[in-house]
């Protein structure tokens, strides 16, 4: 989280947990580099998308670099290290999503809870390319087998688009493991409680673990209010 920049980000390993932990770290301290390091905080005018877009695909590019790097000199071959990344980039009245796995973004406007992002999993894959929607018998471990990762490949390809952002909008970042435990209904009725956003993190954590994450979760939310987030 750098709040010099706007930029939320959470980033969820995989590879074991030493390669996954050194990936996350590696993918924020890359992407938080890029972006101050080309970043003009001092624009006046309102920059087109190109220069959001071109910024954080060279972003997750540096970041994909890096891990892949360090893995080439400490991992075996066969071994797999690479990471998950969604990132919010509120920018004066510019938002920006930047994402690649199956981490989320949602958005809380007024009572409707919004996934902004679309998981990049086997799973997911199968259910765009059936017609209704629907395949009968699949198996829900191949919402686990993720299709797009930083560190994953030489070439990475993220979902980069701007978002509409409005005047007390909440959005919540989070690892994986949040949405297989906790239902829109568990998630909404936190996010509307009364509290502050670090004790609703906290809440959601809780009950994330209490319901039986299959791992660690990680959690940001950010409320955007009279254009400070």
């Amino acid at each position: 989280m750098n709040r010099q920049l706007g930029l939320f980000i959470v980033a969820d390993g995989m590879g074991g947990h030493i390669c996954g932990e050194i990936a996350s770290d590696t993918a924020v301290t890359e992407i938080n580099r890029h972006i101050f390091s080309v970043h003009n905080m001092d624009h006046i005018e309102r920059p087109d998308s190109g220069y959001y877009y071109g910024i954080l695909q060279g972003a997750f590019n540096h970041a994909n670099e890096a891990i892949r790097e360090y893995a080439r000199v400490h991992i075996q071959p066969d071994e797999v290290m690479g990471t998950t990344v969604s990132l919010l980039w509120l920018d004066n009245d510019s938002a920006w999503i930047g994402h690649i796995g199956d981490s989320c973004i949602l958005r809380l406007r007024m009572d409707n809870l919004e996934k902004l992002t679309k998981d990049h999993t086997m799973l997911q894959e199968r259910l765009d390319a059936s017609p209704n929607g629907v395949i009968p018998c699949l198996s829900p471990s191949l919402g686990h087998v993720l299709t797009r990762a930083i560190g994953a490949c030489p070439c990475i390809i993220p979902d980069i688009f701007p978002v509409d952002i409005q005047n007390g909008d909440v959005f919540m970042i989070c690892s994986d493991g949040l949405l297989q435990v906790l239902s829109f209904d568990n998630i909404l009725h936190v996010l509307q409680s009364d509290g502050t956003l670090e004790g609703k993190c906290k809440i959601l954590i809780q009950m994330t673990l209490d319901g039986g994450a299959p791992d660690n979760v990680s959690i940001i939310i950010i409320e955007r209010l009279f254009g400070v987030a």
